[in-house]
């Protein structure tokens, strides 16, 4: 695997108005997180070859962090995840 390449990485972005329900939103992304096996996978090597391992929603979940950027630094901060690679082997999408 490229650690640098983007490939893997499916950018999403959703602009929120109004109070932000941090619990809420952080509920909600952990049961994607739940449903969805490939969100929590990674594929460490064992004896030179990668193996599968799915780890437990609690391992996976990413935090909420609010935050409130310029419209530029926000651009530059979606470009900058979007196309920024990661390690297959330790790193969760």
């Amino acid at each position: 695997f490229d650690t640098r390449s983007a490939a893997y990485n499916i950018p999403l972005a959703v602009r929120l108005t109004g109070d932000l329900d941090v619990t809420a939103m952080q509920q909600a992304i952990a049961d994607v997180v739940e449903r969805h096996e490939t969100l929590r996978t990674v594929f460490p090597a064992v004896g030179g070859d990668p193996i599968q391992q799915v780890l437990t929603v609690d391992e996976a979940v990413p935090p909420v962090r609010e935050m409130t950027l310029g419209e530029d630094e926000l651009a530059e901060r979606m470009q900058r995840l979007a196309t920024t690679g990661f390690d297959v082997s330790v790193d969760l999408p």
